[in-house]
């Protein structure tokens, strides 16, 4: 049950971190549409839709489990287990992208792609789901490898839209860590599921205690400061960009 309980946690961060995105967005008011707003929205979309798939998932993991493992809740479960979690993989991958794309191109050509959001996501949810299914990915070696891989291009991605952010003053300073630390995440995730697609030969279940544990610090951490950006929304201080205060000592401030 200890794997239930750090994937029950791991989950409910995620789906908080969206919850406290999406607030941030309502305190900052309806009229803004600038690039730091229009990234705190494809945040909100991703946490939100991501967080609560696997929200979703792990609760019925857990209900499954304390009801035995011959239910049919369990079989159930367990029959698109594989399949969801490369499906939230491929979320992962889109947002990255998204992201990407918020940093660099034109905000009148993005902000109605970051409208759209939430359908993105919701529709790369389902059909990675159902394509991993028909691809009859039902192996620990098959869903550890397809993560890697995933990982990796959600990391590299992730990556550019920061340096992105930096170039342009994309993103606020609160935002640019926490996206710091979920790109970490990623990249952490890259090794430990690269491990585990090799230990199939061999398993080794402390992996995947290290794997949950890792992922709670660090979306506990996201949260802090999600919460922190929260509270700054809340009593209307505005949160300058990563070298904002540096200004004067640059050229040119970032256009």
């Amino acid at each position: 049950m200890v794997t239930y309980l750090y994937q029950l946690v791991a989950s409910g961060l995620l789906l908080l971190l969206g919850l406290q995105a999406r607030l941030v967005l309502r305190r900052a008011g309806p009229a803004r549409r600038d690039r730091v707003i229009l990234a705190w929205s494809v945040c909100a979309s991703y946490f939100l839709v991501c967080g609560g798939y696997s929200a979703f998932h792990a609760v019925s993991a857990a209900v499954g489990a304390l009801m035995g493992t011959r239910s049919l809740l369990f079989h159930w479960v367990m029959a698109w287990a594989i399949s969801a979690n490369l499906a939230r993989g491929m979320v992962a991958v889109a947002f990255g992208a998204l992201l990407l794309v918020v940093m660099l191109a034109k905000r009148r050509e993005t902000y109605r792609l970051v409208q759209l959001a939430p359908l993105i996501f919701a529709v790369v949810a389902i059909t990675g789901t159902v394509a991993a299914r028909l691809l009859r990915v039902e192996s620990l070696f098959g869903l550890s490898t397809g993560l890697a891989v995933l990982s990796m291009l959600t990391a590299m991605l992730l990556m550019g839209a920061l340096w992105a952010a930096v170039l342009n003053d994309g993103m606020d300073q609160l935002l640019w860590f926490c996206m710091v630390l979920y790109g970490l995440k990623e990249t952490l995730m890259v090794s430990q599921m690269a491990v585990l697609a090799w230990w199939t030969v061999a398993p080794q279940r402390d992996i995947f205690y290290f794997f949950y544990a890792s992922n709670v610090v660090l979306s506990t951490a996201m949260c802090v400061v999600a919460a922190r950006r929260l509270r700054l929304a809340g009593a209307g201080r505005r949160v300058p960009a990563l070298f904002e205060r540096m200004y004067t000592t640059r050229r040119h401030p970032a256009s």
